[in-house]
C-alpha cells in the first residue's frame, strides 16, 4: 500500500513538472510572437516624408540627396522604380530616424500646424503672414494681399471681409501692392498657371477656358493645387461701401493692359464652375490680387 502512494506522488510530481514545462515554453512562444510583432511594426511605420511645395506629402524611402535632386521610392512600392524630385520643389524631407533636411531660400520661413509643413513669407511693411505655393516654376501667395494704401478697401468696408479676403485694389494701387522680391502677375504669367495646371488649346480665349479637366475647380480651395482662391467677390471705386458678389464670385487683376485701352485690364474671375474666366474690366474696378515672386 505505502508503494502504491509513493509512486502515485512520484506521477502527480512528474506531471507537474511536464505542466510547469508546458506553460513555460508556451509563455516564451508568446513573447517571441510580441517581439516580432513589435519589429514588424516598427518596419511598417518607419518612413520618410517628403514635404512639397504644393502641400503634397510622399511617404518615401529616400535613397539620395544630391545637389539639384532627391532620388526616392514610393514606400509602399519599395520593389517600384526610382523617382527623382528637384530639391526647388522641396519644402523638408523628415526622415524616419527624426532628422529633417530643409530646403528653402532666406526669404520664406516654414511653420508646422498639427504635423503639416506650411511655406509662408512674412511682409515686414505690417507684419502679415502669407501662406506661398509653388506650381511648376512659379511661386504665388497663396492668399489675397491685404497690405493697406490708397486705393484698397474691405469689401463692403468691413474689417471682417478683410480679414477673412484680403483688401480689394484698383489696378493703379496694384500695381504698387505687392512687396518688395513680388510683383502683379500678368496675363502671361496666369496663362503659364493655368498651362501648368493642364489647360489646352484654349488658354488664350477671352471668357470661361478650361472646362476639362477644370482649372478653376483646381484653383480654387479645396481643388488640391495649393493655391485656394476664395470668393472674395469685387467693387467699384466710385462707391467703396459698394460690393458685388462675396462668396459666389472672386475677381483678381493682372499687370496686363488691353492694348486697345489703357483704361481696361485684364483680369481672372472665378465662381463655383470648374472653369476660369479671362477677360478685361475698367481699371476703376476694386478686386483682389496674388503676388508673385520676382
Amino acid at each position: 500500500m505505502q508503494c502504491d502512494i509513493s509512486w502515485f506522488s512520484l506521477s502527480l510530481s512528474a506531471k507537474s513538472v511536464v505542466e510547469n514545462k508546458n506553460q513555460k515554453l508556451v509563455f516564451m512562444k508568446r513573447i517571441f510572437l510580441v517581439f516580432v510583432a513589435l519589429i514588424f511594426t516598427t518596419e511598417l511605420i518607419s518612413q520618410d516624408v517628403i514635404y512639397k511645395m504644393n502641400g503634397q506629402e510622399i511617404e518615401a524611402k529616400v535613397l539620395e540627396v544630391l545637389p539639384e535632386i532627391v532620388k526616392y521610392k514610393v514606400y509602399k512600392s519599395q520593389d517600384g522604380p526610382v523617382y527623382s524630385l528637384r530639391k526647388s520643389d522641396i519644402i523638408m524631407i523628415k526622415y524616419e530616424d527624426g532628422r529633417k533636411d530643409v530646403f528653402i531660400d532666406n526669404n520664406t520661413a516654414i511653420e508646422k500646424e498639427d504635423d503639416n509643413v506650411i511655406n509662408t513669407f512674412t511682409d515686414t511693411r505690417d507684419n502679415q503672414k502669407y501662406k506661398l505655393v509653388k506650381i511648376g516654376n512659379q511661386t504665388w501667395m497663396a492668399e489675397n494681399l491685404n497690405f493697406s494704401m490708397d486705393g484698397a478697401w474691405c469689401y463692403d468696408e468691413k474689417q471682417e471681409y478683410c480679414d477673412k479676403y484680403g483688401k480689394l485694389y484698383t489696378w493703379d494701387a496694384a500695381q504698387k501692392a505687392c512687396p518688395d522680391g513680388w510683383r502683379l502677375p500678368s496675363d502671361e504669367e496666369w496663362k503659364d498657371l493655368e498651362v501648368e495646371l493642364g489647360m489646352q488649346n484654349d488658354v488664350d480665349d477671352k471668357g470661361w477656358r478650361g472646362h476639362s479637366p477644370g482649372q478653376g475647380y483646381k484653383l480654387k480651395k479645396g481643388g488640391g493645387s495649393g493655391f485656394d482662391v476664395e470668393l472674395a467677390g469685387f467693387g467699384y471705386v466710385r462707391s467703396s461701401a459698394y460690393g458685388y458678389k462675396v462668396g459666389n464670385d472672386a475677381y483678381l487683376w493682372t499687370s496686363t493692359e488691353r492694348i486697345k485701352s489703357k483704361k481696361k485690364a485684364w483680369y481672372r474671375k472665378f465662381t463655383k464652375r470648374a472653369s476660369v474666366y479671362r477677360d478685361y474690366m475698367p481699371k476703376t474696378y476694386i478686386m483682389s490680387i496674388r503676388c508673385i515672386k520676382d
